[in-house]
């Protein structure tokens, strides 16, 4: 029981961070506020090409095949490296003077 806790524990965080890495240090922003990163190729087909993050956030409907196709399309093949991105992550948060308005603040959605 105690190894399974560790291992869902560790799932947990790996998958947690993974998500966060595209996202990191971008602009605050629903469609652009991401980025393409790059591992390896047979990772990206594994991964179901959730590393081509901008092109999914720009057009999420379009099925994971197409991400790389759709960015080349665009002319944003740029990339960064997984690694050296994740890495940058665990600096810690950074001061920003950006504002983002919250147009649902102090109100009940229903």
């Amino acid at each position: 029981m105690v190894l399974a806790t560790i291992s869902f524990d560790g799932f947990g965080f790996s998958w947690s961070a993974m998500q966060y890495v595209h996202h990191f240090g971008t602009e605050r922003h629903v469609l652009r506020g991401t980025r393409n990163v790059w591992l390896f190729g047979p990772i990206d087909l594994l991964w179901l090409n959730h590393n081509w993050h901008l092109a999914h956030h720009e057009e999420p409907t379009v099925p994971w095949i197409y991400l790389p196709q759709l960015s080349a399309e665009r002319n944003e093949t740029e990339r960064t490296f997984l690694v050296g991105q994740y890495l940058k992550m665990w600096r810690g948060p950074r001061k920003t003077d950006e504002h983002v308005e919250n147009k649902f603040a102090g109100k009940i959605i229903q």
